[in-house]
């Protein structure tokens, strides 16, 4: 009787009364031990850790507050144990050092500076620990902004979420749409064979199709609208061509899943996997106008880049279609284009392209001046080798463009030729005789139209 576990009083007691606990200000004769305190840290920082970022719905708040609680109760026991054991009627300053402690670690996790504060002195009910806690709470922050981003900002870099911050890079005063946009791009046209847009959705994951009028001459590509994926799937399910083919009204079955599409458009997407059609439906022909928005957001190519992200940070707009001075299509441009980590990619591939068509014309114009010399294939090879030397395989992808620049050129496999053989076995490139060019030419987004129908554009798994 009169007996308990210090870690299980700790570690089983309710998220409130664990905090209530660490924020205590009274002194008591049933101290916890620090090792106690120690042992349950531990124990909850790497919990905290295990299960911050995973799909629960769970929050870093108190698991922030309690390990910084508990991180500040630990300092202010050692400080009240070696200066206060000779006066044991000194009032304990652990409570007071766990509340600082609490709130430096929210402020470094959400980097929340006033809200921190007011919340604290609240729970606290302490209006004189509001000053040295605004201190600690200034202090917290500068020097978390330093050592690393907060919480949410870096599991958005980690996840790879097209998170837009809310103005542009200053780089982008020099840019334009031209500059980022995909210039292959799959169109669709007013009237279009049911066969043509069953293979556009089975080969590829773009979300959005730019629906184009060619004129009478059908040599034509001038822009008409827009039209999204899971609109063309439930065109395709409920066989609207038999529809339009008899002058039949629209089924109410048919509006609802058109409206609904946004929704269901997982459970849509599944379904659709296995879904196929006879030959002689995908002969027929579907008109696209009733169904298609009419009237998108487009840019022009000469647009500044800095309109067009504002357009997708304060519009919320998912494809922006670019047209030239005569209204036709020559790009697409989706949330991850304007990404400044993907712009900077793609211009040092870019670099990097231009620096091996000089390095190769360079070896060639060399070769052809030796009688006899050898052949094209070792100019290219040559080309490989510098390219390494100079760049280095930094990883899976930096080889995979180097091959993959290599090979444009010449049209020849050089994987044997690099010392990154083994890397690049799982990151084979892929070329068609119509259109061979470098695979981050474009950026690697699952949303934007980026390859033409009739050709096929070399890419590169990069793991």
């Amino acid at each position: 009787a009169g007996q308990y576990n210090e870690l299980a009083s700790l570690l089983l007691s309710p998220q409130e009364g664990l905090i209530k606990h660490l924020l205590e200000r009274e002194t008591t004769t049933d101290v916890i031990s620090m090792a106690a305190y120690g042992t349950a840290l531990g124990i909850y920082w790497c919990v905290a850790v295990l299960i911050f970022g995973i799909s629960v719905p769970a929050g870093n708040f108190i698991p922030g507050m309690t390990i910084g609680a508990a991180l500040g109760r630990i300092l202010g026991e050692a400080l009240d144990h070696s200066l206060y054991d000779d006066n044991p009627a000194t009032e304990s300053k652990a409570g007071r050092f766990a509340l600082m402690g609490a709130g430096a670690v929210l402020c470094g996790v959400t980097r929340m500076t006033i809200t921190i504060a007011a919340i604290l002195v609240e729970v606290s009910n302490d209006v004189n620990s509001a000053l040295p806690l605004m201190w600690t709470l200034a202090f917290a922050k500068v020097i978390a902004d330093v050592l690393a981003p907060g919480f949410d900002d870096g599991m958005m870099n980690l996840l790879q979420l097209p998170y837009l911050e809310h103005d542009p890079p200053h780089e982008f005063e020099v840019l334009t749409a031209r500059d980022v946009m995909a210039r292959e791009v799959i169109v669709l046209k007013e009237v279009e064979r049911v066969g043509d847009i069953l293979a556009v959705l089975k080969r590829t994951r773009h979300c959005g199709f730019p629906v184009i009028d060619v004129g009478r001459s059908h040599r034509c590509s001038y822009f008409a609208g827009l039209i999204v994926r899971r609109h063309l799937m439930v065109l395709l399910k409920h066989r609207v061509w038999e529809l339009q083919a008899v002058g039949a009204p629209l089924p109410a079955s048919l509006k609802a899943d058109f409206f609904e599409s946004g929704r269901n458009s997982a459970q849509l997407t599944r379904s659709f996997l296995s879904y196929d059609l006879p030959s002689e439906d995908k002969e027929q022909l579907i008109d696209l106008r009733g169904f298609m928005d009419p009237c998108p957001y487009l840019a022009n190519e000469l647009m500044p880049l800095r309109r067009v992200y504002r357009l997708f940070n304060e519009l919320g707009v998912r494809h922006l279609p670019v047209v030239d001075c005569r209204e036709q299509v020559v790009g697409m441009i989706t949330r991850k284009d304007v990404q400044p980590e993907i712009i900077e990619e793609r211009f040092m591939v870019e670099d990097l392209d231009a620096l091996a068509k000089a390095l190769f014309h360079r070896e060639a114009d060399e070769l052809e001046e030796v009688e006899g010399g050898p052949p094209k294939n070792a100019a290219a090879a040559s080309v490989v080798d510098t390219l390494i030397g100079q760049h280095g395989c930094q990883g899976l992808r930096n080889c995979s463009q180097i091959l993959t620049t290599a090979a444009a050129l010449n049209s020849i496999d050089l994987a044997e030729r690099s010392s990154c053989t083994e890397q690049s076995e799982s990151s084979p490139v892929e070329a068609t005789p119509d259109a061979t060019k470098s695979a981050c030419a474009a950026a690697p987004d699952a949303e934007q139209a980026s390859v033409p129908l009739e050709a096929t554009v070399a890419t590169v798994a990069a793991g």
